[in-house]
């Protein structure tokens, strides 16, 4: 049945209904962004509008962005972005609003696009975008009009990459070029973009159809554009300009980059929040229950007493692992043991069904986590924006192995 199903939303004006209902939804719920506080989050619009009042787009291109008073970034895209809403707009904050809602929404439809490709199914890529474009504090990133810089990067990063796996797979130099001009652009957006060809070159080496020299040729051609970018960085900004962790006007070393802090902030992007060290049940404690509950399940399958015995053990450890056993008595511990019991079950389920496919996952999760090894996590939320790509693919790849244990073919037109 679910089979049949996802046959018929792959149907090319099926998928394009789906899509439009779930941006219709996406619209709907977050309207009321539009005539928000753009101070809500934080004051930086106090120091991006004297720029902008008295700055011109050359002034961004050759040099340091419009919120240069705070801080020292090569943000040209953003910044002429910004120019032309200041002179469309004013300092109406609704005419702002809309425009990060509707870039919001094609962000919404182009990650409904790459997952599509991606994994050739309708429903996982629909899901995985859903859950995407529904994740916490959207809101605050949609009304805290300095989080442009992150819209504008994830619009056209994703664009970036739909390109890229379209012009791979029909060996268009049209579209691998557009890909790199757009990937560009997305750099210039803000500098969590710098890790697009390194997502691309990932995406590459898993792609079935492409030769190990294409490929080859894909990755230093990534590594290229990569050092191009960082090159015309830093000749605009004479040097490396600001980077997260230093102290505001220190040109020099990074400063309050701590090896446990980064850990924190990686691991808290590519796990959820119960496995890891903030867990409410501590860290341990979960990942004895993931891995617990995997060996009850493959125990049980040969012998129903011995899943069974492990059981037990894994309930015993978990125990152990809470320091006093009542917190069992807490209902949010019962909530986090089976959270992350299957989140176990979960990353099994997927490399049994699509190995490789979990493995380019998860590469792409470490290529696009990098950028937030040490970033400021404001109330907007917004430092996520782009790299938050990683989470829709796991998504659609845990519902792509529901609806079919290997790879489909090309989905019908």
């Amino acid at each position: 049945m679910l089979s049949r199903l996802e046959q018929f939303a792959s149907r090319r004006w099926v998928f394009a209904a789906l899509l439009a209902a779930l941006l219709a939804t996406v619209g709907f719920t977050y309207r009321s962004v539009v005539g928000g506080d753009w101070f809500a989050s934080g004051d930086d619009m106090a120091h991006i509008l004297p720029e902008l009042r008295e700055g011109a787009p050359m002034d961004w291109v050759s040099g340091t962005w419009v919120g240069k008073r705070m801080f020292d970034y090569y943000r040209p895209v953003t910044s002429i972005a910004m120019w032309v809403q200041h002179r469309a707009f004013g300092e109406t904050q609704a005419g702002w609003q809309a425009v990060s809602l509707g870039c919001h929404l094609a962000a919404v439809a182009l990650v409904s696009l790459l997952l599509f490709n991606l994994f050739r199914l309708a429903i996982p890529a629909l899901l995985g975008a859903a859950v995407w474009g529904f994740r916490g504090r959207v809101f605050e990133t949609l009304e805290w009009t300095p989080a442009q810089t992150d819209l504008f990067a994830g619009v056209l990063g994703f664009a970036a990459l739909l390109a890229f796996v379209r012009g791979i797979r029909r060996q268009s130099a049209l579209l691998l070029g557009l890909s790199a001009i757009v990937a560009l652009l997305a750099a210039g957006s803000k500098e969590v973009a710098l890790v697009l060809p390194a997502v691309a070159a990932v995406i590459a080496l898993f792609e079935d159809g492409v030769s190990n020299r294409s490929k080859a040729w894909i990755v230093a051609t990534c590594a290229g554009l990569t050092i191009c970018i960082l090159a015309v960085r830093a000749l605009a900004l004479g040097g490396i300009g600001f980077l997260p962790g230093q102290a505001v006007g220190d040109s020099g070393r990074a400063a309050g980059v701590r090896p446990a802090g980064v850990l924190r902030n990686l691991l808290g992007f590519w796990l959820p929040a119960v496995m890891t060290p903030l867990s409410q049940i501590g860290w341990q404690a979960a990942w004895a229950a993931a891995v617990g509950g995997v060996a009850a399940w493959i125990a049980g399958r040969k012998r129903l007493v011995l899943g069974f015995s492990v059981g037990a053990a894994a309930f015993v450890a978990i125990t152990f692992l809470l320091d006093d056993p009542g917190y069992w008595l807490l209902p949010q511990t019962s909530l986090s043991v089976l959270t992350a019991a299957a989140f176990g079950g979960a990353v099994l389920f997927v490399v049994l069904r699509r190995p490789r496919q979990t493995l380019m996952v998860i590469l792409c999760g470490i290529a696009l986590g990098l950028p937030l090894y040490h970033v400021v996590y404001n109330k907007a939320g917004n430092v996520r924006y782009f790299p938050d790509l990683f989470w829709a693919m796991g998504w659609a790849l845990l519902a792509a192995s529901l609806v079919s244990k290997e790879t489909t073919a090309e989905t019908r037109s």
